[in-house]
């Protein structure tokens, strides 16, 4: 699985700042790590290359309603 198939949606309103993170759970995934597929309100994945550059980030919802069956 990469990182652009989650088991869940992103909804249109995501973090707009670095500021938005602040109190939220994250994690980082570097290349070639296995991602975990549990669910966690409000994370934030911050996608990494091989130098430590972010690449990409992923918001999982606060309403997990919007998750895909």
């Amino acid at each position: 699985m990469d990182h652009y198939t989650l088991p869940w949606k992103f909804p249109e309103s995501v973090p707009l700042s670095l500021r938005d993170v602040i109190g939220r759970p994250v994690r980082t995934v570097r290349p070639g790590e296995v991602i975990t597929l549990e669910y966690i309100a409000g994370r934030v994945t911050f996608f990494l290359d091989e130098a430590g550059l972010v690449t990409e980030i992923g918001f999982e919802p606060e309403d997990s309603a919007t998750r895909m069956a």
